[in-house]
């Protein structure tokens, strides 16, 4: 199946009204099976290459890993890798209707793949830091996070845990990472976390920004 016939305009009519309405969407069978497989499958290789490393928190980039256990790897956007090329590819169309709908002013997408082994997580956490300089607060304006996670049951875990009010700890919303599905969110709304897993996790996770980084 090729990209189009999924990242279609229904599914990002269906986005960009949930942001519209509620600041989050989740989007089912966002990729299809086989394109979803081929990510799978890349990142299996890459972690077999030893290609992925532990991921850092924070804005000293340290290593802490009972904050977060994930591993990652960045993708870029010259990549020559065809499942890679899919997924920046739908980034980009999704890029352009939340530009015209919001008028967020985004012009860049950074992406990495993330792999969580078994009963790792990442604790309750935010996408922008707080009390930054101004150009920096601008930078992550929508997060993503697209699992690759085939055949996942209820009970393995790995939930992304929506914070909906930080200040009512009821309020939250556990979404498991099914494979195909993608997750939108604003990212300086919502708090939230990556529950443990008795499963290998797998996952695409990204953010649609208004400045590249490397004008910090």
């Amino acid at each position: 199946m090729t990209l189009t016939s999924h990242a279609n305009n229904l599914l990002i009519e269906t986005a960009i009204e949930a942001l519209a309405l509620q600041g989050y969407a989740i989007l089912p069978e966002w990729f299809c099976k086989e394109q979803v497989q081929s990510l799978s499958h890349r990142v299996q290789m890459l972690k077999m290459a030893h290609l992925l490393t532990p991921a850092s928190t924070g804005k000293d980039s340290r290593l802490d890993t009972s904050v977060r256990g994930d591993h990652t790897y960045w993708l870029a956007n010259d990549s020559p890798n065809l499942a890679e090329q899919q997924y920046l590819a739908s980034m980009h169309t999704l890029q352009g209707a939340l530009n015209q709908a919001f008028y967020l002013g985004l012009n860049s997408i950074e992406s990495h793949f993330a792999i969580y082994p078994v009963g790792t997580f990442y604790k309750k956490h935010l996408d922008q830091f707080k009390n930054n300089q101004p150009q920096q607060d601008a930078m992550r304006k929508v997060s993503s996070v697209l699992y690759l996670n085939e055949d996942w049951q209820a009970d393995d875990g790995g939930q992304l845990r929506l914070y909906l009010d930080e200040n009512k700890a009821g309020q939250m919303l556990d979404i498991s990472p099914t494979a195909g599905t993608l997750v939108l969110f604003m990212s300086a709304r919502f708090y939230h976390e990556v529950l443990p897993a008795k499963r290998e996790r797998l996952s695409v996770t990204g953010w649609f920004k208004t400045r590249d980084s490397t004008l910090l």
